[in-house]
């Protein structure tokens, strides 16, 4: 799964099951450099919808951060 943001925050992270990717988390205050470790993806996909799950833990600068979870729900209308 690849998440781009932009905006007055800016940012692209890769949630890859087992790996780690580093990239830039950028601000008005400054850059910062994330981790993002992950640990498991989940995909379902039924006629009418698309789910996607994964949980990783986020570095900020090195450090590890925290635990999280992203979850995305794709409908076909």
């Amino acid at each position: 799964i690849e998440l781009h943001k932009e905006g007055v925050i800016t940012s692209h992270m890769i949630f890859e099951e087992r790996k780690k990717h580093l990239s830039v988390y950028k601000t008005p205050y400054g850059d910062m450099c994330i981790g993002v470790e992950t640990k498991k993806v989940i995909c379902t996909r039924t006629d009418d919808r698309i789910g996607l799950i994964a949980d990783y833990a986020l570095e900020l600068d090195g450090e590890k951060h925290s635990e999280s979870r992203i979850e995305i729900g794709i409908e076909f209308i």
